[in-house]
């Protein structure tokens, strides 16, 4: 639990002050238990590292996320922006193509 509320950068105090109904705490930790529980935030990719693997510049992956015309999925945390690996290797697995007409 503490985990999930150091995620959301939520305190103890604020969810004693019913900042978020039972509901929405319920329903943000069950998304969060079952995203990314397996995987400590500290081992989630920063753009810098995905814009290295897709061999694109920050500024691309940055258009990409705002104009939203490549589908690759990412965390927005407050100004923090970060992709999960296995998004990451979705999105390689889908961009795959074996004939020049799957373009």
């Amino acid at each position: 639990m503490s985990e999930l509320n150091n995620f959301l950068g939520i305190s103890k105090q604020m969810r004693v002050m019913k900042v978020l109904s039972n509901d929405e705490y319920a329903h943000i930790e069950k998304v969060y238990n079952s995203t990314y529980s397996m995987l400590p935030l500290e081992e989630l990719l920063t753009p810098e590292e995905v814009a290295k693997i897709l061999g694109c510049s920050i500024t691309q992956l940055g258009s990409w996320r705002y104009q939203g015309g490549v589908k690759i999925a990412f965390i927005k945390m407050g100004n923090l922006v970060r992709y999960h690996p296995r998004d990451v290797q979705a999105f390689l697995a889908k961009s795959r193509k074996f004939k020049a007409k799957d373009y």
